[in-house]
C-alpha cells in the first residue's frame, strides 16, 4: 500500500532572495535559450542544479554534477537554502488561467515510499529512455537531493483529503509566489494528528504517476544503489523514500493538455501523402482563414473520433477523421489518438520509427499550435499535426491495465515548479 510521510523541506530563503527567481520549470522542458536566461536570472537559480551548463573541458571529477553538489554545499553554508524546523506535509494551491478561465489546482506535497511498478499501487502510465534516468541518477548520486516532486494523482470521491488539507487555506501561506504568469502559495501542515489522518486516507489509494516518470524510476534505482552500497540495511533508510505531489482526480481544475508533433528532416510530397493517408482518414481541406472553427470541430469531436489537423505550409489545412470502423478492431493502446498518429502516419508515410522517437530524431513536439504553425512557414518543420488531448481515464485505464502508453501522451496542466520544495535525500 502506498505510504506518505512528513519531511523537513529544504527552501531558499526568502528574506536572502526573491525566491520567483530561482525555481525553474521541470529540467526537461527547459530548453537552451531558457537554460541561459535562468542562469542570468539570478546567482541562485536552481536551474545550476537541475540543468547545468557543460564544458568541453569537463571530466570525472569536474562536471555538471560535482558543479551542482558544490552550488549546492555553498548555498547551504551561505543559508540561501534552509531547511524547515518541522516535520510537515505542504499544501499547494496553483491559481492559473487558460482560455480566459480562471482554475485553481489543489494538492499536497509530502514523501511517498517507493514501490516497485509490479505490486500495482504506484502506476505509471508512459514509457521512459535509459538516456535521461542515466542523467538523473549521476545528479542523485551527487546531490543527494530530489529537487524535483514526481507529479501524481489518486481518487478522492468524498474529498476526504482535500477536507483536511483546506483547512490551513484561510491562514496565510508559508510561501506565496507569482511565476509565469501563475500564483503558488504553500501551507505546511504540522499537526500530527492531521498527518496520520492523511496517512490513513492515502493507504488505500491507488497513485497514477502523471508526469515524472524517470524521476520515479531514478529514485528506485538510486534507493537500490544505496541499499547495496550500504549492504542491504535492516531499518528504514531516507533513500526509501521520494518526494511526491498529490493532486484528487476529481479535481475540476486538473489539466490534460495536447502535446503536438512537428515533423523534420524527412521527406515530403502532399500528393504522395494525401494517398497513404485516404486509406484510413476522411480528409477535408480548409484554409487559415478556418482554423479557429476547427479548432473547435476538433474538440467537439473528440469523444467520438480521433481526428487531427495536419498543416504542410501554402496556407491549406487538412482535418483528418479516423475511419471508426478500423479503431473499433485496435486494442486499448492502438486505439489512442497518439498511437493512431503514429502507426497510421508517421511510420507509414514519414518511415519513422520508435527507434527515431526513442533517439528523439524528425519528431518535435510542440505545446503552442501557433508556433507550430510558425516553425512551418519558416520551413524548420515539413509538418505540423495539432491533437486533441488524451482523456483522464485513459490514464487511468492503461496504467491499471500494466501497459503503457508511448511518450508524450500526456501534458498535465501547469507543469509543477521546480525549487518551491526540496527533499534532502541526507
Amino acid at each position: 500500500m502506498p505510504e506518505i510521510k512528513s519531511f523537513k523541506g529544504l527552501f531558499f530563503n526568502k528574506e536572502k532572495v526573491d525566491i520567483s527567481k530561482n525555481v525553474t520549470p521541470p529540467y526537461d522542458v527547459i530548453s537552451a535559450e531558457e537554460q541561459e536566461h535562468f542562469y542570468n536570472l539570478s546567482p541562485y537559480n536552481i536551474v545550476r542544479l537541475i540543468l547545468g551548463k557543460e564544458s568541453i573541458e569537463d571530466n570525472e571529477n569536474n562536471n555538471k554534477y560535482t558543479r551542482a553538489k558544490e552550488y549546492l554545499e555553498n548555498w547551504l553554508k551561505e543559508q540561501i537554502l534552509i531547511q524547515d524546523k518541522d516535520d510537515s506535509i505542504y499544501y499547494l494551491e496553483e491559481k492559473f488561467s487558460v482560455n480566459n478561465q480562471e482554475k485553481v489546482r489543489k494538492g499536497f506535497i509530502s514523501l511517498t515510499k517507493l514501490e516497485d511498478f509490479h505490486k500495482g499501487n504506484i502506476l505509471p502510465h508512459e514509457k521512459t529512455m535509459s538516456g535521461p534516468k542515466a542523467d538523473r541518477l549521476n545528479l542523485t548520486k551527487a546531490c543527494k537531493c530530489n529537487f524535483s516532486q514526481i507529479f501524481s494523482v489518486y481518487s478522492d470521491e468524498k474529498s476526504e483529503t482535500l477536507e483536511i488539507l483546506q483547512k490551513y487555506s484561510s491562514n496565510n501561506p508559508f510561501i506565496e509566489i507569482n511565476y509565469d504568469n501563475k500564483n503558488y502559495k504553500l501551507w505546511k501542515i504540522t499537526d500530527i494528528s492531521e498527518i496520520e489522518k492523511l496517512k490513513s486516507l492515502m493507504l488505500n489509494k491507488k497513485i497514477f504517476i502523471a508526469d515524472g516518470h524517470h524521476r520515479y524510476e531514478t529514485a528506485l534505482a538510486y534507493r537500490n544503489y544505496r541499499r547495496k552500497l550500504d549492504n542491504y540495511p535492516a531499518n528504514e533508510q531516507p533513500y526509501d523514500y521520494v518526494m511526491m505531489y498529490f493532486s484528487p482526480i476529481e479535481n475540476n481544475d486538473l489539466l490534460i493538455l495536447p502535446t503536438h508533433r512537428g515533423v523534420k528532416d524527412v521527406e515530403f510530397k502532399l500528393d504522395e501523402f494525401v494517398s497513404v493517408i485516404e486509406n484510413f482518414f476522411e480528409i477535408e481541406i480548409f484554409y487559415k482563414k478556418e482554423l479557429n472553427d476547427f479548432m473547435q470541430k476538433l474538440e467537439k469531436e473528440k469523444d467520438n473520433f480521433t481526428v487531427f489537423i495536419f498543416y504542410s505550409g501554402n496556407n491549406k489545412f487538412f482535418y483528418l477523421k479516423f475511419n471508426n470502423i478500423i479503431k473499433e478492431k485496435l486494442n486499448e493502446i492502438e486505439s489512442l489518438d497518439v498511437q493512431i498518429l503514429q502507426n497510421f502516419i508517421l511510420e507509414k508515410y514519414f518511415e519513422i520509427t520508435q527507434q527515431d522517437l526513442d533517439n528523439k530524431v524528425k519528431i518535435e513536439y510542440i505545446k503552442d499550435v501557433e508556433y507550430g504553425i510558425k516553425l512551418v512557414e519558416q520551413g524548420y518543420l515539413k509538418g505540423f499535426f495539432i491533437l486533441n488531448p488524451t482523456k483522464m481515464e485513459q490514464v487511468k485505464k492503461i496504467a491499471l491495465s500494466g501497459k503503457k502508453m508511448p511518450q508524450k501522451s500526456t501534458y498535465f496542466y501547469p507543469k509543477l515548479i521546480t525549487g518551491l520544495v526540496i527533499y534532502k535525500i541526507e
